[in-house]
């Protein structure tokens, strides 16, 4: 038979981006009769964001039997957090600017970034018993 000590790792880390936007076109046409302008929509963006990291670590035995039954108890030790937050800007038409003769239309934006609550910190303890046959012996 023959044995053997093994170890094992890795790390993970992502960084998710979506950003969702949103037009509302209706509110910004001024005029009258049948000269009507157009002066730009209302935009509202919302971008989420989020931030994981991981990392795992692990000990493992193996054992194999006659050539053919393998025999591998392993211990692995994993841990995980995250965080996120949601950033909302928003542009809105602030006045037409009319000044009788043209339009100049003024936007206000406002932004807020809401800081979700933090993913939970995760701590795990695996014990695997991995048992494998061998079909063929070439």
């Amino acid at each position: 038979g023959s044995k053997g000590l093994y170890f094992l790792g890795g790390i993970e880390s992502a960084k998710i981006k979506n950003i969702n936007s949103s037009y509302d076109e209706s509110g910004n046409w001024r005029g009258q009769g049948d000269e009507w302008f157009y002066l730009g929509s209302n935009l509202q963006v919302i971008e989420n964001k989020e931030s994981i990291f991981s990392y795992n670590l692990g000990i493992g035995y193996t054992l194999i039997w006659n050539d053919r039954v393998c025999i591998e108890p392993s211990l692995k030790l994993t841990s995980s957090s995250g965080s996120g937050s949601t950033i909302t800007t928003s542009t809105f038409l602030q006045n037409d600017g009319w000044d009788g003769i043209n339009y100049n239309p003024v936007y206000e934006t406002s932004s807020t970034e809401i800081p979700d609550d933090p993913a939970p910190k995760i701590f795990d303890i695996y014990l695997n018993l991995g048992i494998h046959i061998r079909l063929s012996s070439k």
